[in-house]
């Protein structure tokens, strides 16, 4: 199983239990609750999956206040097998090995203590007042004076934050576009499997440039709201995803396409 790097927490499998438990724990789950939920994801049949889960969630538990000994014990047991650090030094080399060691070394002296300040509970606050709404299609010119158009395909609040994900129209014009315009263009997508590997289909999905609300204020007058469309809820899955931090990087899938560009109409969502 690959992982992104050698801390306790730097994999998808990894941030996802952690996030999963917090999530929990924050909406007022109980220990038994989140154990019960958060069990389903372990998966001891290969040991580093085993390793990344223990300590995941060991540290998850500490952080919270509330590591039970047979816990840490199971963790300490875990770790002297070196499941991860055989991992890493296969597939990157004897240093990654070490620096993975030391990371688990580093979790054990950390958890072995108790923890004088757990975290709290927390609550979040959604944001009330949005920039734009889902499905707003918004206008914009480009350096060139050249027109473009990008579709609000969603807005989500997660933890406080809000973000927006734009989909990219190919539609390029020295006249302003109309509604129409913008429904009969296309989107830049791909075709994605979904489901089982024998009974499952493909689906169209489009990519998304993701901002978040404070980058998102700082250029939003350089848009222009043309109208609305709905957009269906099964057709909000995403492909490959580009961060943009200003205007600059917002605009560069229209300055700069990837070639070839892969398509679809924007109708096939709505």
């Amino acid at each position: 199983m690959a992982t992104d790097g050698v801390k306790i927490i730097d994999g998808d499998y990894a941030h996802d239990l952690y996030n999963q438990f917090m999530d929990l724990y924050d909406a007022g789950a109980s220990l038994a609750e989140i154990e019960t939920q958060c069990g389903s994801q372990r998966n001891d049949a290969d040991p580093f999956e085993e390793e990344i889960f223990v300590t995941t969630y060991a540290l998850a538990l500490w952080q919270i206040g509330e590591l039970p000994a047979d816990l840490l014990e199971e963790t300490r047991r875990i770790v002297s097998r070196e499941a991860g650090v055989s991992v890493f030094t296969e597939e990157a080399g004897p240093a990654e090995g070490r620096k993975r060691k030391r990371e688990l070394e580093k979790l054990l002296k950390r958890i072995s203590q108790p923890n004088l300040k757990p975290r709290k509970r927390r609550v979040y606050t959604d944001t009330s007042e949005v920039i734009f709404s889902a499905g707003e299609i918004l206008i914009f010119q480009l350096p060139c004076a050249q027109y473009c158009a990008t579709i609000l395909l969603s807005v989500q609040q997660y933890r406080g934050r809000c973000n927006y994900q734009f989909m990219i129209s190919t539609f390029k014009s020295a006249q302003k576009p109309t509604l129409e315009d913008i429904i009969h263009s296309r989107v830049v997508g791909r075709r994605i499997w979904s489901g089982a590997t024998n009974s499952g289909h493909f689906i169209t999905v489009p990519d998304i440039i993701k901002t978040t609300s404070k980058s998102l204020r700082a250029y939003a007058d350089r848009f222009e709201s043309l109208d609305t469309v709905t957009i269906r809820d099964d057709a909000k899955l995403v492909g490959s995803c580009i961060s943009a931090s200003d205007f600059s990087d917002f605009i560069d899938s229209w300055v700069n396409p990837e070639q070839p560009v892969k398509s679809f109409f924007l109708s096939e969502l709505l």
